[in-house]
């Protein structure tokens, strides 16, 4: 059977071809989250392992950190992901797999300040120490951006005076998973020391009104430095420029917190000492 030999052959060489090509598949279902798969050159060489994952780290920070600017500058509504895209360099199956959609991408850039604030104050309300040993950390972390200046920061301050003027639904997600917890530690540090119960969501309906007032001025005077930047640089340019005069200013507000303290603890006394006469 003469045939039978160029026939086996043709049979070898399909299933070479047919191996080669789920290979091939294979290297293309694994370079999904490199955005220049969708691009005609990407077929052509295989990418290795580490340089994949390289890529798709580089696309989804450069996707956040376009996208931060441009939420800044619009809001949600009117930044659309196709300028987001354009400006990033990158494509739609970009956004769809590192966040989902749009609004995942909203998420992710509100979520990123906020989880790195949350790092930086863990933890200051159970330092050994007094109660300014602890509103020193908490200043130290609020004003770490100060410290440590990233490029993204301005645009994150933005895009915080765009939610709390015009507020979305995902804004207000993300605040209760990060900045509120911070608030109320701060609340129940304060309880704490005033002689006040802990406040307890799942019993009470609203902590003690004064607690709060005196959290949010403590909370308040330190994050005024970030608002009131433009004000700050017309009157003293200069003033905060150098790190030694942040660490100054922590060491400040930490004193002024232990003053406002020391005050309401006073008033409070005076005002019980007042009601035991009568």
């Amino acid at each position: 059977m003469p045939t039978q030999k160029p026939f086996k052959r043709l049979l070898y060489f399909q299933a070479v071809l047919s191996i080669a090509s789920l290979k091939r598949l294979l290297e293309l279902i694994e370079c999904r989250d490199d955005p220049s798969v969708n691009s005609p050159n990407s077929l052509q060489i295989p990418i290795a392992a580490e340089e994949r994952v390289s890529r798709g780290r580089q696309t989804r920070e450069r996707l956040l950190e376009v996208a931060c600017e441009v939420f800044a500058q619009k809001g949600f509504q009117a930044a659309t992901t196709r300028e987001i895209c354009e400006q990033a360099l990158s494509n739609m199956a970009a956004i769809h797999y590192h966040f989902g959609d749009k609004g995942g991408l909203y998420r992710a850039v509100l979520l990123l300040p906020m989880e790195q604030f949350a790092r930086m104050t863990e933890g200051f309300d159970r330092l050994d120490g007094t109660f300014q040993d602890r509103m020193r950390a908490l200043y130290r972390g609020i004003l770490d951006p100060m410290l440590n200046p990233e490029p993204m920061f301005e645009n994150h301050l933005r895009l915080h005076f765009r939610e709390m003027i015009d507020p979305t639904e995902v804004g207000q997600e993300a605040f209760e998973m990060t900045t509120l917890p911070f608030v109320l530690r701060v609340i129940r540090l304060i309880s704490d020391e005033l002689g006040f119960e802990p406040y307890n969501p799942a019993q009470q309906s609203e902590p003690n009104g004064d607690v709060v007032n005196l959290a949010f001025a403590m909370i308040g005077m330190a994050m005024d430095f970030f608002t009131s930047k433009p004000c700050r640089n017309v009157v003293a340019p200069k003033l905060l420029a150098d790190p030694k005069d942040v660490e100054t200013l922590i060491e400040r507000l930490s004193g002024y917190a232990t003053g406002m303290l020391a005050f309401e603890r006073n008033r409070i006394q005076s005002e019980r000492s007042h009601s035991a006469q009568k």
